[in-house]
């Protein structure tokens, strides 16, 4: 018997007793110390328990790889492009993403795959895209216990229209397709013999950043909400970091005071 195996009955025992899952977590963590489950995984097997679950033991995996179901997905889901073979994969660099049997699936099954760029999250869907909406919608919130905080999630996330999906992936090409040309414009400049990597000094042509629209905008966010990031911000407004600092300290005079922006007094 694993140790992981041992704290899933004491779990189990735990839920028999009609102990509660904050409380059963506690137990656990009293009783293993730095070897004791998650909170997530002791949740996730009390709520198994609480299904009627009686076994303690892992699942039997199939060894099936998750491209299985997203091939499956787009069979379902966009049948046209399935029989076309009209469609590419994008997945980030994570090592279960990158290892060898991996790769060797997706070869095997000609599955088109389109390489993240290391160090680049803002090219994930994920990063620019869900984790900034559940951000807004949960940031400066307080809930009682995890399963509010999941209860909300799932709300914001059903909210979203397909007409926020169509801009995400709009989004996600122009992104990528950005970046892309940036890597083979400065490979073209390497192959030519230039060796620094500095940007060239540029002309001193004024910014569009700061129109009246966009300042407008930036204005309205941080008065809605005094707690947002300049980060959000610039993500909101669709403008860099540095035009959003600009416009928050030069124009308005705003500053970050125990967390939270201040404005001047007139």
């Amino acid at each position: 018997m694993t140790i992981f195996e041992e704290q899933r009955i004491c779990i189990k025992f735990c839920f028999k007793l009609k102990k509660r899952a904050t409380e059963t977590y506690k137990l656990i963590e009293e009783a293993f110390g730095d070897a004791a489950l998650s909170r997530s995984r002791t949740f996730e097997w009390f709520s198994r328990f609480q299904k009627g679950r009686e076994r303690v033991n892992d699942d039997q995996h199939t060894g099936r790889l998750r491209s299985l179901r997203c091939e499956e997905a787009v069979r379902l889901k966009r049948p046209e492009r399935w029989q076309n073979n009209d469609w590419i994969l994008h997945v980030d660099n994570a090592r279960p993403h990158t290892a060898h049997v991996v790769l060797q699936f997706l070869a095997k099954h000609s599955t088109i795959q389109i390489p993240h760029p290391p160090y680049s999250p803002d090219l994930a869907p994920n990063d620019f895209f869900l984790y900034p909406k559940l951000k807004m919608k949960l940031k400066g919130r307080k809930f009682d216990n995890v399963d509010m905080i999941q209860g909300e999630s799932k709300a914001t996330l059903r909210n979203l229209s397909k007409s926020d999906f169509i801009s995400c992936f709009d989004n996600w090409k122009k992104k990528d397709g950005t970046a892309r040309r940036r890597v083979f414009e400065w490979y073209k400049r390497f192959k030519e013999g230039r060796e620094e990597t500095a940007d060239n000094e540029r002309s001193g042509r004024p910014s569009t950043s700061t129109t009246p629209e966009k300042v407008d905008k930036v204005l309205e966010l941080v008065r809605e909400d005094r707690r947002i990031t300049v980060r959000e911000v610039a993500e909101e407004v669709g403008i860099s970091f540095g035009s959003t600092q600009s416009i928050m300290k030069d124009i308005f005079g705003v500053r970050r005071l125990n967390a939270a922006f201040s404005f001047p007094k007139i």
